[in-house]
């Protein structure tokens, strides 16, 4: 199963009168009728494969972001941490584990929350961060997944949309950023497309955004 993969980066800004970049999040797709990502795991899958794909892209990333100085950050899928560290001296050869962060969604994280412990805490002694990405809200779910301590928490599209006309996605963005200062985790918005939602995230003390307002992806060189 050989696709041929391309490699995009969207950056992410410290939020502030004066922005500045920090980081970027790499991200891989298909050419054909693989550009989603999905799809394109959804078939690794489908052959017993995803593992290796997700491994396949991991490289590819942090290869393409060999040369960016900030923190990159590489999406993974939790069942793939542990045979992953296999390869991480292969992996550091291209980015450093003091500026590599692994995202992992929400709801895969919780699914595999009991497993991925001792993966995540191989990867953290070697200088390695976490991000759990897409966190909407549902404190019970949020409090299970800090106990795998990480150092972001990137705040889903759902809650930025439009924040700063609805006061309920404030509260929760409020109450999110209060109890991740006391957990020593900062905060990333993401999709913050419009100046309003820029200025209401940056009140209510979101440390940092990405979003089509700030940079659309680019393609990785």
């Amino acid at each position: 199963m050989n696709v041929d993969l391309t490699v995009s980066f969207q950056p992410i800004f410290l939020l502030g009168k004066r922005r500045r970049q920090v980081g970027a999040e790499y991200l891989v797709r298909g050419k054909g009728g693989f550009s989603n990502p999905l799809t394109l795991f959804n078939w690794a899958k489908s052959f017993g494969k995803l593992k290796q794909a997700d491994i396949n892209c991991c490289f590819t990333c942090a290869e393409a972001a060999s040369r960016y100085n900030g923190m990159v950050f590489i999406n993974i899928f939790s069942c793939t941490l542990a045979e992953l560290l296999e390869h991480a001296k292969d992996i550091f050869i291209f980015v450093p584990p003091e500026r590599l962060v692994f995202e992992i969604s929400e709801q895969d994280a919780l699914r595999n929350l009991d497993m991925i412990h001792r993966a995540v805490a191989a990867w953290k002694a070697m200088g390695v961060r976490f991000a759990i990405d897409d966190i909407a809200s549902g404190y019970d779910r949020i409090a299970a997944l800090v106990e795998l301590e990480p150092a972001f928490i990137k705040l889903d599209g759902a809650l930025t949309r439009n924040c700063h006309i609805n006061q309920t996605r404030q509260i929760v963005i409020k109450h999110l950023v209060k109890m991740a200062r006391e957990l020593h985790v900062d905060i990333i918005a993401e999709m913050i497309e419009t100046i309003d939602e820029y200025d209401a995230l940056k009140k209510l003390g979101v440390k940092y955004g990405q979003g089509f307002l700030l940079c659309k992806p680019k393609q990785a060189e």
